[in-house]
């Protein structure tokens, strides 16, 4: 397989959702390994996008990522990229520069959406309160979600974008 024969990554994500013998592995710990083959992680990643369909996220809408959980985070970037959406994965950390640097991002996109571990979204609401951030907290308030380790069981429509398309931002 070549990757010539692919124009945009719904393409290899579409191509690599036909293999059940091969997938990625998880690590989480020491004595915490999970093996999810291809064809599971587009299945869950179509149902997470029928729910962010449902939540009223549209194609071309900007998703920041603060998701801690690696399975999570692979099964919410493919979901976004099927549906059009545009993920915006940002590290995540405990000390105030990385919400801020959240804050940031934020204020520079168009039409941001959030999902994120729910640990990590209280702390980035505690902080915005904290910090006279209150557009910030309401907004987040309106366009976040937390994201459950669990199945989604959402129809869902894929989008079909164009070779030269944006897929994803990643900020430094």
């Amino acid at each position: 397989m070549y990757t010539s024969q692919f124009q945009t990554l719904v393409d290899v994500i579409r191509e690599r959702s036909n293999i059940s013998d091969r997938g990625i592995r998880f690590i989480e710990s020491d004595k915490n390994e999970t093996v999810v083959s291809y064809r599971q992680l587009f299945e869950e990643a179509q149902g997470y996008l029928g729910y962010l369909q449902h939540l009223g996220i549209k194609p071309k809408q900007e998703i920041v990522f603060q998701i801690q959980e690696n399975k999570s985070f692979v099964v919410a970037f493919w979901a976004c990229i099927l549906g059009g959406m545009i993920p915006v994965p940002v590290s995540i950390g405990e000390d105030d520069d990385h919400k801020l640097k959240v804050w940031r991002i934020w204020n520079i996109l168009n039409h941001p959406f959030l999902i994120a571990s729910e640990k990590v979204l209280d702390k980035i609401k505690k902080y915005a309160a904290e910090h006279d951030l209150q557009d910030f907290h309401h907004q987040l308030n309106e366009k976040s979600d937390v994201i459950q380790d669990q199945t989604y069981d959402y129809p869902a429509s894929f989008y079909e974008p164009d070779a030269d398309e944006l897929a994803f931002i990643q900020f430094s």
